[in-house]
Formats: C-alpha cells, sequence, structure tokens
C-alpha cells in the first residue's frame, strides 16, 4: 500500500468514499515539513498494509494544484493532515507532526 496522490475533486471524492478511514496530507512540494510528512505517511502505509480490518486509505493533495479542495477543506497552510472516518472529517493537524499524526491515524482505525 502507498500513498495516492489526488489530481482533482473528482478523483478525491472517489476516493473518499466507502466506509474506511482515510488520512488525507495536503502538501506543497516546495515546503520541507511537507516532504518530511510523506515520508511520515509513506511509512504509516507501510505498517498498516497488513491490517485486514479498519485499513486506511492514504491521500497526498497538492494544495495548490487543486484549489478547490484546498477551500473546500478550509486549508490556509501546508502540510495539513485530514483524517476522515465515513466519509467526514474527525481530525485536523496542522504543519509537521508525525506522532500526532500516527496517534490519531492508529486511534482511529481501533473504533
Amino acid at each position: 500500500m502507498s500513498v495516492v496522490e489526488v489530481q482533482d475533486e473528482k478523483e478525491f471524492d472517489a476516493c473518499l468514499s466507502g466506509e474506511s478511514i482515510t488520512v488525507v496530507h495536503f502538501s506543497a512540494d516546495w515546503s520541507p515539513q511537507s516532504v518530511q510528512m510523506n515520508d511520515v505517511l509513506e511509512e504509516l502505509s507501510n505498517v498498516f498494509q497488513n491490517r485486514v480490518q479498519n485499513r486506511p486509505k492514504f491521500l497526498k493533495v497538492p494544495a495548490e494544484k487543486c484549489p478547490e479542495l484546498s477551500k473546500r477543506f478550509q486549508i490556509i497552510s501546508t502540510p495539513t493532515i485530514l483524517i476522515f472516518k465515513d466519509s467526514e472529517v474527525k481530525e485536523r493537524v496542522e504543519g509537521a507532526a508525525p506522532a500526532q499524526v500516527t496517534k490519531k491515524a492508529s486511534s482511529l482505525s481501533r473504533r
């Protein structure tokens, strides 16, 4: 399993549908903190890959290339991580906070 880069709102909505946990990273390639969080999400996707139930999906959204999504979710800075459960935002982490993202994703996937 790996992080899927979403290119537009239609693709995002298709990836978000269903009854699962989705970790979404709104990123900017020029941001060192976004690069760090990309690495964190890749590692998390590897950790969760063998889980049978409640396996999160991991998405990366280039915030500047998808302004409609950035506006929709009120993204004002990158990195911003949104964690969805059943297509609803349950958690939000702004800035590079690997431990916080790991904890929140793990907690939601246990419920």
